[in-house]
């Protein structure tokens, strides 16, 4: 039983690789740094990825202990 159809694949619209590019951003002394990155043949790297959730998921923390002062005041 077919449930769905899918329409039919138009490249055309696909990006071309030479004319995309990644970039990340990060806070650095107040401004932003932009790095830009290298695509590869799997796709962006996902090592940028995991040093974004770790440098949030410090400000997180440093977030929460600062909360936690103002409670305890």
């Amino acid at each position: 039983m077919l449930l769905c159809r899918l329409p039919p694949i138009v490249t055309e619209h696909y990006l071309d690789r030479d004319n995309v590019g990644a970039y990340f951003f990060s806070s650095e002394n107040g401004k932003t740094k932009i790095e830009s990155l290298a695509i590869g043949k799997k796709g962006i790297p996902m090592t940028t990825f995991f040093n974004a959730v770790g440098m949030l998921s410090k400000e997180d923390e440093a977030l929460d202990d600062e909360l936690e002062k103002l409670g305890q005041e």
